[in-house]
């Protein structure tokens, strides 16, 4: 009876790579499993974060795959493409607002390693072309 009274509070923070995930503080019975809301804070020059795995599972957590752009930044171009292993093009998109879900022709992808190229170009940015990041997505069910 005692531990079902006992509340402790949750700070988690976890620091990968110059990005900063924050998660609330939030007081709850032990045992509980809590659901917190996350904050991403930029800490990139650049302002793009792009997650390295997605699960399109339909849980509505993480179920989609498209990069986060720091909010004080305008876009201008956009083109985001996702291959599979044998570079067959799986998702395009010159819309960043549209995500790719996991699917390709309206079938569900196999889970597994894929490739991404974004290019884009930010407002008021000065060089040649567009920033290009190259990578690989897991896709996990």
């Amino acid at each position: 009876m005692f531990q079902q009274r006992l509340t402790r509070a949750l700070l988690t923070c976890l620091v990968i790579s110059s990005l900063f995930f924050l998660m609330s503080t939030k007081s709850h019975r032990v045992g509980a499993a809590p659901a917190l809301p996350t904050t991403t804070i930029e800490n990139d020059s650049l302002g793009v974060y792009i997650p390295n795995a997605f699960s399109p599972n339909e849980d509505g957590v993480n179920d989609d795959f498209g990069p986060y752009f720091r909010p004080d930044l305008t876009i201008e171009a956009y083109q985001l493409q996702v291959f599979d292993r044998w570079g067959v093009q799986m998702f395009i998109s010159n819309d960043p607002s549209d995500r790719w879900n996991g699917t390709y022709r309206g079938e569900i992808a196999e889970p597994g390693a894929y490739a991404y190229a974004l290019a884009v170009t930010f407002a008021g940015e000065t060089g040649p072309g567009p920033k290009v990041m190259r990578g690989n997505i897991n896709l996990v069910r």
